[in-house]
């Protein structure tokens, strides 16, 4: 595979790799505020997440939120 090409076949993907991006904008008093865009490039701008990873996060923030 070249490692400058970033496409991937579907017989070369194991798993679903979940994905959070930052946005310039906020929720207040439940109404979204802001323009929601994403900042300029960075290699911090958003996380990758393998699906235990993201099955994890997902559920402490329930905990969090009083979800469960």
């Amino acid at each position: 595979m070249n490692r400058n090409e970033f496409i991937r076949t579907k017989d070369e993907v194991e798993d679903p790799i979940f994905t959070f991006g930052y946005v310039s904008g906020t929720v207040k008093s439940g109404k979204i505020t802001g323009k929601w865009t994403p900042p300029g490039p960075s290699p911090t701008n958003s996380v990758l997440l393998q699906p235990d990873v993201f099955k994890y996060f997902v559920e402490q923030a329930s905990k969090f939120v009083g979800l469960t």
